[in-house]
């Protein structure tokens, strides 16, 4: 269960850092796990690490971050099917994949799913915490940026393919 987990570290400054810098190491590229120095400064700043830290630190917020990992790993998780998950057919969907990520789903998987994927974009680099990764938070925040416009296009009927 993540409770105890959870608990030990919320407490121990030092069990969160270490937590949570094995997770930016390993989530940013699994083969950093063998690296003596993980990888992290490849990827992120020191002041990006701590900051992120600090705030699950200051929120005591660690335990139900970490929920989500937990419960994405039980067997009733494991048998719900993205399928299975309700969604209305015509919201507007985009998607970024980046070549580390935990979670992969290709286009052909996604538009059965969300038949009105507007956007699709996969990134050469980066994992799940791309958007702090050196180099990847602007060209993913201007990936986000297109696919909003590309909704707000949607809705007042432009059409600009």
């Amino acid at each position: 269960c993540v409770q105890p987990l959870g608990t030990a570290i919320a407490n121990s400054p030092v069990g969160l850092a270490a937590y949570l810098l094995e997770k930016f190491s390993t989530l940013a590229n699994a083969a950093y796990k063998d690296r003596d120095d993980a990888g992290l400064l490849e990827r992120y700043t020191y002041d990006k690490l701590i900051d992120n830290l600090m705030l699950y630190w200051i929120t005591n917020s660690i335990t139900s971050a970490s929920r989500i990992y937990y419960e994405g790993t039980t067997k009733e998780q494991s048998d719900l099917q993205l399928a299975d998950i309700p969604i209305d057919p015509t919201i507007p969907c985009a998607v970024a994949r980046f070549p580390n990520e935990v979670f992969f789903q290709p286009d052909y998987i996604l538009r059965d799913k969300f038949p009105n994927l507007i956007q699709s974009t996969d990134f050469n680099e980066g994992g799940h915490f791309a958007a702090m990764e050196n180099g990847l938070a602007e060209p993913f925040a201007q990936d986000i940026f297109s696919a909003v416009n590309k909704m707000r296009d949607l809705s007042k009927g432009v059409n600009k393919n």
